[in-house]
């Protein structure tokens, strides 16, 4: 037997995405912003320094960005906030 989801279900998913622990680590108002441009927070992950070594590496945020998955640094993530 399938389980249908309803609309009103669909939308609180969609609102829940928002409340990622990872969008803790940024302002309301830089939330809102991407929030605004359908870019939400999904997780986090840890990603290597430059020279490859795990242990001076930094947190990387996953987004959602209208679709497109992607990892950003919390440098490249403030910069968005920039973008048109």
């Amino acid at each position: 037997m399938a389980v249908a989801l309803s609309p009103n279900t669909m939308n609180k998913t969609d609102r829940s995405r928002t409340n990622h622990r990872s969008s803790k680590d940024f302002s309301r108002a830089l939330v809102a912003t991407l929030n605004a441009r359908g870019i939400y927070f999904h997780g986090s992950t840890w990603l290597p320094s430059a020279t490859g070594d795990y242990a001076n590496g930094e947190r990387g945020y996953q987004l959602n960005d209208n679709g497109t998955h992607r990892i950003r640094s919390h440098a490249e993530v403030r910069a968005m906030r920039g973008e048109s």
